[in-house]
């Protein structure tokens, strides 16, 4: 089986087609980051329900259900809670909330034969952790997450 996995696509529908346009896939594993700094969210969000298996909440989809700040970076935060006030939730009604509300903060499951393990930020932080340098050593060296074959994180704008 071929699963594409991708993740915060910050409802930039075009940079979504792209990708997904381009490549052979059996399924969708989304990572989370569905809303947020782009101007497309609500083609996102349908896109997502309609197409991906597995979907993950990311820190800013959740702060959208929340009523909260995302607490991003200081480089992006002006911009984070100004389009999620002026272009998120102008566009976004009580349907796409619900979308989001069956979004998962992380998955435990199998895949052919296969434990995945599927967070946005960690397996420690589902939201906010983030899997640079020490904490990658510390995840691939947990002896509680060795009976996952495979971990799946978005959150760092990196592939890894």
């Amino acid at each position: 089986m071929r699963t594409l996995v991708i993740s915060d696509v910050h409802s930039n529908f075009e940079a979504l087609r792209s990708v997904t346009e381009n490549v052979l896939y059996d399924e969708i594993i989304f990572l989370g980051d569905a809303i947020n700094y782009g101007p497309q969210p609500l083609e996102v969000l349908d896109w997502i329900h309609e197409n991906v298996k597995y979907r993950i909440l990311g820190n800013h989809d959740n702060s959208f259900l929340m009523g909260q700040d995302p607490n991003c970076s200081l480089q992006t935060r002006d911009m984070a809670l100004y389009t999620m006030k002026n272009i998120t939730e102008k566009l976004l009604g009580n349907e796409d909330k619900n979308k989001l509300r069956n979004f998962k903060e992380s998955i435990d499951t199998k895949i052919d034969g296969e434990r995945v393990l599927m967070a946005h930020g960690s397996p420690y932080d589902d939201f906010f952790g983030y899997t640079y340098g020490k904490e990658a050593e510390i995840i691939s060296t947990d002896k509680d997450l060795e009976k996952f074959s495979y971990i799946l994180l978005g959150h760092t704008h990196t592939s890894q």
